[in-house]
């Protein structure tokens, strides 16, 4: 068994839901398993039922510490496709033949989904320092810290960061919330 894996926006689609055992990325898979989410989103929240937006990753806690970068959903500026949009783009992908356009089509209906390998090269790069903060369930006003109490909101201080650097252990099963800039590579300062 190896003794750490990383899981950058652990595939959700056709896997949430489902028993993780021998079928998606879980932590049995690996002595220490750490995942950034970067495009999840609750099933129940207005903004899946709104917009009905196609989302790449888990909703599903799928390590030892799980990170929900910016509440693991759509990263700004990322306009992430509605999925009537997004299926007839993959059959429009199909007809292109120009490789700048397919790459371009990719990135852009990816953005969010795409965040979590980039950020987590920003932390191996030391790029950013991207604080931690222990979170049961964020909200999506992360920034105000809403899993906090008023009372804990000013002395509640990062106790982490995002993997590969993170002080994770096999013996935690924690969530945590990280918030980032919108540009690479995406401290919150820029």
């Amino acid at each position: 068994m190896l003794n750490e894996c990383h899981g950058l926006d652990p595939a959700g689609p056709n896997f949430d839901g489902c028993p993780q055992e021998g079928y998606s990325l879980n932590r049995n898979d690996c002595k220490l398993v750490q995942t950034i989410h970067t495009s999840s989103a609750d099933v129940g929240t207005p903004e899946i039922a709104a917009a009905l937006t196609f989302r790449w990753g888990s909703n599903e806690k799928r390590g030892h510490c799980d990170f929900w970068v910016n509440c693991g959903r759509t990263q700004g500026p990322c306009t992430d496709p509605d999925i009537q949009s997004f299926l007839k783009g993959i059959s429009d992908l199909f007809l292109k033949v120009d490789d700048a356009e397919v790459t371009n089509y990719v990135v852009t209906r990816l953005c969010s989904h795409w965040k979590a390998p980039l950020a987590y090269l920003s932390e191996l790069r030391k790029d950013c320092n991207f604080n931690a903060y222990p979170c049961a369930k964020c909200s999506t006003n992360f920034t105000s810290r809403a899993c906090f109490t008023k009372q804990d909101y000013d002395t509640v201080k990062a106790d982490n960061n995002l993997p590969p650097y993170s002080k994770c252990s096999p013996s935690m099963n924690t969530n945590y919330y990280v918030a980032t800039g919108s540009r690479y590579p995406f401290c919150t300062s820029n």
